[in-house]
């Protein structure tokens, strides 16, 4: 009996500590098995811990190894992985602490109701949750990781800092029930706001590609006024060279070929949101005085969302521009190659830049004096290499930098 017990109750723990894992994985990604099982170990601690109020030696060291779990086993920044971890532990150490010290379960009945709140809570966590591979600013999670201190404050107060729960009296039992309820529902609040900045994010992102679409289509018009403007001056044009003597007709065609409808390139490839970053980009390093090289084989539409491709394109063409913008005009000159064939998407792009020696992946950042608000760059390209299970790889040795990146295509892509 006693051990058909104990296999009942190590049994509900482990069950415990699964669906808080679970909880975690729907707001933070784990993909190899040895860290999945760590993260595991640390949700199982978290779920089943004893919080008693006073309680230094179970609280203190519990959310240590929490967020230790969560930090080496979670993907994605420092801030977000400690943003959420702190939303989660604050939550469960809530519940824990109204348990043990309030209602009182310690047989069947607390496996049972812990299990009801974190089935809970896993179910609308998996019903509210943004998609998998969200990422804000840094700026943004130091926001919400300020907002997070407020309940694990709560918390961390009500437990280490107030009396032990049966050395109060009646009237003093209101005010930590009602901390650490306001503080167990606070997840919600901060799920939402998580929820609602993304969104926001993405909306800003769509307008972004919006505009560049825009411009594209601008582009095409003007190009296809200049068209038909020359076919109704062709006739003019022919009659002038007729006339012209031998030595100034080739100087006359000359100056015909560099006017904009046979200088400017409007379609790069079979994508259009390609073709749209593609020219805009182009038309800033004309007026910087860059030389562009580009050679992109893209047979159909990228099988991406517009927001990633422009994400991919316009953040290394502009970092490239960046680069270059600080060199003398002779070394201002930038290679793009991109291709998607046998199921996979690859580019490849190259600059000069003012680095010396050699620099590793990590060691780049962005040079501009806002950095807060030039902060998404490298990262946003390395988050949707990240998300499509591709690769990155950066270089910059002796005054050239290079950027080559590939992410392949699922079967429904092909």
């Amino acid at each position: 009996m006693e051990i058909e017990r104990f296999l009942l109750s190590l049994l509900s723990t482990v069950l415990s500590g699964f669906l808080l894992e679970r909880v975690v994985e729907c707001l933070l990604e784990c993909r190899s098995c040895p860290k999945k099982i760590l993260l595991l170990f640390g949700c199982w601690l978290q779920a089943n811990m004893v919080i008693y109020f006073q309680d230094w030696i179970n609280f203190i060291p519990t959310i240590f190894a929490f967020l230790i779990c969560v930090l080496v086993a979670c993907e994605g920044s420092v801030l977000k992985k400690l943003t959420i971890g702190l939303m989660v532990a604050s939550t469960v150490f809530s519940f824990n602490s109204l348990n043990d010290n309030f209602i009182g379960f310690h047989d069947w009945r607390v496996v049972l109701f812990k299990m009801l709140f974190l089935g809970a809570m896993f179910l609308g966590v998996r019903q509210f949750a943004p998609e998998r591979g969200y990422e804000l600013s840094a700026r943004m999670w130091r926001l919400l990781l300020l907002l997070t201190v407020t309940p694990i404050g709560i918390v961390s107060s009500v437990v280490l800092l107030g009396k032990r729960y049966w050395g109060l009296e009646d009237g003093e039992k209101l005010l930590p029930l009602v901390l650490l309820l306001l503080a167990l529902f606070s997840f919600i609040g901060l799920l939402r706001t998580v929820t609602v900045l993304i969104g926001q994010q993405k909306l800003e992102w769509e307008n972004t590609v919006a505009k560049i679409n825009q411009n594209y289509y601008e582009s095409i018009e003007r190009q296809n006024f200049e068209i038909r403007r020359l076919k109704h001056d062709m006739a003019n044009h022919l009659t002038a060279l007729a006339a012209l003597p031998g030595e100034q007709k080739d100087g006359y065609i000359q100056e015909l070929l560099k006017k904009p409808v046979f200088t400017h390139t409007l379609r790069y490839c079979q994508d259009p949101v390609v073709n749209a970053v593609l020219s805009m980009k182009e038309s800033v390093m004309e007026q910087k005085g860059i030389q562009f090289q580009v050679k992109v084989d893209i047979p159909a539409k990228l099988p991406f969302e517009k927001v990633k491709i422009c994400a991919i394109f316009g953040n290394v063409l502009d970092n490239a521009i960046e680069a270059c913008d600080k060199l003398s005009e002779e070394r201002r000159k930038i290679c793009l190659e991109a291709r998607m064939r046998r199921g996979i998407f690859a580019l490849n792009i190259s600059n000069p830049c003012s680095c010396l020696g050699v620099k590793k992946q990590e060691e780049f950042e962005t040079t501009k004096k806002n950095k807060e608000l030039h902060g998404f760059g490298l990262k946003s390209i390395q988050e949707v290499v990240r998300n499509n299970q591709g690769n990155m790889e950066i270089s910059a040795k002796d005054g050239q930098f290079s950027l080559f990146l590939y992410l392949p295509l699922s079967k429904e892509q092909k």
